[in-house]
């Protein structure tokens, strides 16, 4: 359903790593800002630091599963 409605959908590889496999129609792309995730880790597991930190690096908009993270938003 993702591909339908968002061109591109990113994933970054903390998240791949987690999800357990890449499919075909998701690119793979890392956060630059390294002081953003350790800080973001003291927080949240490391999909979502890295997740987090793209987002806000690109200005994207993410779209999250943990509960912990829709629930604060």
């Amino acid at each position: 359903m993702l591909p339908a409605l968002l061109d591109p959908v990113i994933a970054t590889p903390a998240v791949i790593t987690e999800f357990g496999s890449q499919p075909a129609w998701l690119q793979v792309a890392s956060p630059a800002g390294t002081g953003m995730i350790a800080a973001l880790r003291l927080l949240v597991d490391p999909g979502e630091s890295e997740a987090i930190a793209l987002a806000y690096e690109r200005q994207l908009r993410l779209i999250e599963d943990d509960p912990l993270l829709r629930a604060s938003s």
